[in-house]
């Protein structure tokens, strides 16, 4: 019998019990898998209803062939046996297949209830995801809260079971697990009180009455029912009256008590109750000892970490001799737990021992405390206490600034003895979310700490955000990455995953980690889900709502510098396109600097827009501000940004040279800031020179070519362009080179002849690429190869019409609706359909028809922003703004028509002619300043053009002297 995991992880095993790596690793196929198994039930599931769910975006004769191409690939790796039909319309799996979903639901509705527990090993299909499917995202989700629930209600059962048999401790547990799987069900919240009320344990339900308002508050700023408060006042008022029936006398083992604000116990002295001596506890934290000395020892001397310097002192013990070892042992727990990247450096626990055996009697006493922090050289330090009573243990822990007298951040957990590295856990995350500072990322730090269920977790977190201040966006993804790999639903990795990998250029990886970010979204506040999806809004191209949504963040939290970023983000990124100016992105940066000053991003945004506008004194000093953290990324391409609005040809000559050391991606950074913002096109492609040499990757070269090619495109210089993709084509990848270089003879040189275009033609025609060949790295080559099948069908069909064969083009465009094609492919595919379409459209005149076709490109449900940085994108805008002139939609045409600047190198062969047809078409309507200001751009661009351009050139030059002569 196969067996199909669907809980916690995804995992598919055959009758031998090995992995089926094959299904696994193709997530649509497995998902089809799930959804038949689950959806199913033992019976079938039509066929229509699977295209719906699996291939929205195909018509139902290409849905229909990719189900059965599924079907034959799961019966293949799965078993004949495992998926059936009944008739031509429905499938189903059969008993060959045991699925841990469908028998959860056996065995809960047979009243299995411990059984149906032990299949539930966490959440249904965790953080899966497919791009393209939101009816299958939307199943998932429901199934997921579906799942969730009945396995608290599994707990709840067995709950009100061992509560009627008088196991109150066993009622207990479950109920808390009930609670962990439905954090906000007021009714088990209730049910625990009761119990722990039962046991005379009227402090702990207290305590997670109070624990639970406060989630309340913090996540939804919301408080308990009325209900659930009144509960709350009868269980104090009940003890109150027993402390006066009782002469206020202390409880079994404890002596002595102090009310803390959660209404616990601060530290008390046993009388009876004794816990059991965990000697192996004991032994791991010795080890720990070692090791975090070993560490920290190494953290003292090495130079490159500035985290501050900590002391953790040993913890006061109030419970018997058997805990002793944990005084000093907390020293070596939190000493471990606290020294790392963006927390602290922690000093040797041995000889912080040392020095409080030595120096002081009660080393921990604050003032005692104080005194070693300064003796060790340390900024800060934490005390604290452990209690034990009852068969329970509390710490208490609070962290001190070594000159401010009242703690910086106060910590306390309590529960079991047998889980004290897990309460420590809790206790350091408690202190790290406590002590928050105003940076963007730091009131995040905050929220991660307190909604991960991991330690292990954040550190990762907090060493993707050390790397993101770093702009070392790779390693940010991968840290990211482990920390989700640990803690499924961190919904804050998610978020910043999404962050760096949008960054890094990986947009289809950033949307997908954004989507996996709002589902897990349940457990942050209300202010920390409303930064979430204004990120996804923004990523899937939707701008103006993204913006709102930011400013509606800013109207309630006027001080969260994130969404002051992320405003600037948008403006900087997409106001061009917008017809607003680039300097609206100013001020959002500098609200972050003041939050922040030395923020990495902000600065270097400011920085180009300084320069962007040649605002020298500006860009001077935002530059030294930069270049001053000391951070290598983006230090090239600042002095190259900064070298090139001064046009100081020593300075360029001088980094041009000193850059061949440096990494290939930073070199590539440079240049296209000095292009983009230093708006010095030779800075550019000096700086690029670096990346030809022999010792560079194939890759590298080949990629570094078609940059300068398309450098010299914009510039209007053709042949040097043609010769930078001759070169390209001549070390490797030929066939993505030519799908370029035609894509850029079509679109972006307006002087490219009908012999170009047949030796073009006859070039891709000769060429037949293969999708998914090749080892690549970087996203724009990734992007070509899987779509190279699609986008040569696309550039033939284009040119046949360009050369008047219109009977061949319809015979490509048959040609590419058949075409089979990779998943990765799929969205360049459906786009590249409707494009043909709208361009037969096109030339017959049919204007209404050719609007149609290409609004389905711009954003149909599910699918990725419009506004990628891939130049096919940029040729679909095209032909969009073309549709909208001809339909008098003008000012939208504009609107694409200026897309091209700010996004990707690779788009910017496009921007002379959209900014030319844009001047033309603003004149027309009335707008000469902007008309003016296009023009300009345009001319900017094609100043050292070759001959060709020069007429387009006089022309722009005179509509501008006419239009400046007509405002005098």
């Amino acid at each position: 019998m196969a067996r199909l995991r669907t809980f916690g992880a995804l995992e598919l095993s055959d009758a031998a019990g090995h992995t089926i790596d094959a299904i696994l690793a193709r997530q649509r196929r497995v998902a089809l898998l799930v959804y038949l198994a689950v959806e199913g039930r033992g019976g079938f599931v039509r066929r229509e209803s699977l295209f719906r769910v699996f291939w929205p975006e195909l018509d139902q004769a290409r849905a229909r062939a990719a189900l059965r191409q599924s079907l034959y690939v799961l019966r293949s790796e799965v078993g004949e046996d495992v998926v059936v039909a009944r008739g031509a319309e429905e499938v189903g799996v059969s008993a060959a297949l045991e699925c841990d979903a469908t028998k959860f639901e056996e065995q809960a509705a047979a009243g299995r209830f411990t059984d149906a527990r032990a299949l539930y090993r966490g959440p249904f299909l965790n953080a899966f995801f497919i791009s393209d499917a939101p009816e299958f995202e939307r199943w998932v989700d429901e199934r997921r809260d579906t799942f969730r629930r009945r396995a608290a209600a599994c707990e709840q059962q067995l709950a009100a079971a061992a509560r009627e048999r008088g196991d109150l401790t066993a009622a207990t547990a479950h109920l808390r697990q009930a609670l962990e799987l439905e954090p906000t069900d007021e009714a088990t919240l209730r049910q625990l009180m009761r119990v722990l009320e039962s046991a005379s344990d009227r402090g702990a339900a207290l305590r997670e009455y109070a624990q639970y308002a406060e989630q309340l508050r913090r996540d939804y700023e919301i408080e308990p029912s009325a209900e659930t408060h009144g509960l709350a006042e009868e269980i104090r008022e009940s003890g109150r009256g027993t402390e006066r029936t009782h002469g206020q006398r202390p409880s079994p083992g404890i002596a002595t008590t102090r009310t803390s604000p959660g209404g616990a116990l601060a530290q008390a002295t046993p009388t009876s109750s004794r816990l059991p001596l965990f000697a192996a506890v004991a032994v791991i934290i010795a080890v720990i000892a070692v090791l975090a000395t070993f560490r920290a020892t190494r953290s003292t001397d090495n130079t490159d970490r500035n985290e501050p310097r900590l002391v953790v002192m040993p913890f006061t013990v109030r419970g018997g001799a058997e805990l002793t070892y944990l005084g000093e042992g907390m020293s070596d727990l939190l000493s471990t737990s606290l020294d790392g990247p963006d927390l602290f450096r922690a000093v040797p626990p041995a000889i912080v021992l040392r020095d409080a055996r030595e120096r002081s009697p009660d080393a921990t006493e604050p003032n005692a405390a104080r005194a070693a922090a300064r003796r060790l050289g340390a900024s800060h330090f934490v005390s604290g206490s452990l209690i034990a009573a009852e068969g329970r243990v509390r710490f208490d822990a609070r962290l001190y600034a070594s000159g401010v007298a009242s703690p910086v951040a106060e910590a306390m957990v309590e529960g079991s003895p047998d889980s004290i590295f897990a309460l420590v856990d809790r206790l350091t995350a408690q202190l790290i979310a406590a002590s928050l500072g105003r940076a963007p990322a730091e009131r995040l730090r905050g929220s991660a700490a307190m909604t991960t269920r991991s330690l292990g977790a954040l550190r990762e977190y907090l060493g993707g955000e050390r790397a993101l201040r770093a702009g070392a966006f790779g390693s940010a993804v991968e840290f990211f990455r482990r920390a989700v790999a640990v803690d499924s639903t961190f919904a804050l990795a998610y978020y910043r995953m999404s962050m760096a990998a949008e960054w890094l250029g990986e947009p289809e990886q950033a949307l997908a980690a954004a989507a996996a970010a709002n589902r897990h979204a349940r457990r942050l506040s209300v202010r920390d889900g409303a930064l979430l999806r204004a990120h996804y809004t923004m990523l899937r191209g939707a701008d103006e709502d993204a913006e709102q949504q930011y400013r509606a963040i800013l109207a309630a939290y006027p001080d969260d510098a994130e969404a002051w970023l992320k405003t600037g983000e948008i403006r900087f990124h997409n106001n061009p396109r917008r017809g607003r100016p680039l300097a609206e992105a100013r001020a959002p940066f500098l609200h972050v600097l003041s939050y922040a000053p030395a923020h990495r991003a902000a600065l270097l945004h400011l920085v180009r827009i300084a320069a962007f506008e040649r605002d020298l004194p500006q860009l001077d000093s935002l530059s030294r501000r930069y270049l001053a953290l000391g951070i290598a990324d983006g230090s090239l391409g600042v002095r190259l940004v900064v070298a090139s609005a001064r046009r100081d040809s020593s300075a360029l000559v001088a980094l041009a040279r000193s850059s061949k050391g440096d990494a290939d991606e930073a070199i590539t950074d440079a240049a296209r800031d000095a292009f983009m913002y230093g708006r010095n096109a030779a800075a550019a492609l000096a700086v690029l020179e670096a990346n030809l040499a022999s010792t560079r990757g194939t890759e590298r070269r080949v990629l570094t070519h078609l940059q300068m090619a398309v450098i010299e495109q914009t510039r209007g210089r053709r042949n040097a362009a043609r010769q930078h993709f001759q070169m390209a084509a001549g070390i490797g990848s030929p066939e993505s080179v030519h799908l370029l270089q035609a894509l850029y003879a079509l679109h972006a040189d307006p002087h490219t002849t009908t012999a170009e275009l047949t030796a073009l033609r006859d070039t891709l025609a000769a060429r037949r690429p293969s999708a998914g060949s090749g080892a690549v790295r970087t996203p724009l080559m990734l992007a070509l190869l899987a779509a190279a099948p699609v986008l040569r069908a696309s550039l033939l069909a284009e040119i046949a019409l360009r050369l008047g064969d219109t009977t061949g083009a319809r015979r490509i465009a048959r040609d590419i609706e058949a075409l089979p094609v990779t998943a990765s492919a799929a969205m360049v595919h459906q786009q590249v359909v409707h494009l043909t379409r709208a361009r037969l459209a096109g030339a017959e005149r049919r204007s209404d028809v050719v609007l149609k076709e290409l609004q389905a490109i711009r954003r149909p449900s599910g699918d990725l922003p419009a506004n990628w940085g891939f130049p096919w994108h940029a040729a679909q805008r095209q032909a969009h703004a073309d549709a909208l002139i001809a339909n008098k939609l003008e000012r939208e045409a504009v609107e694409l028509l200026t897309s091209f600047e700010f996004q990707s190198l690779f788009l910017y062969p496009f921007a002379p002619i959209g900014f030319l047809r844009a001047a033309q078409l603003k004149e027309m309507g009335g707008d000469s300043a902007g008309a003016t200001r296009d023009y300009a751009r345009a001319v900017e661009f094609w100043a050292d053009a070759e001959p060709e351009y020069r007429e387009s050139v006089a022309r722009a030059k005179g509509r501008m002297a006419a239009l400046s002569a007509r405002a005098r």
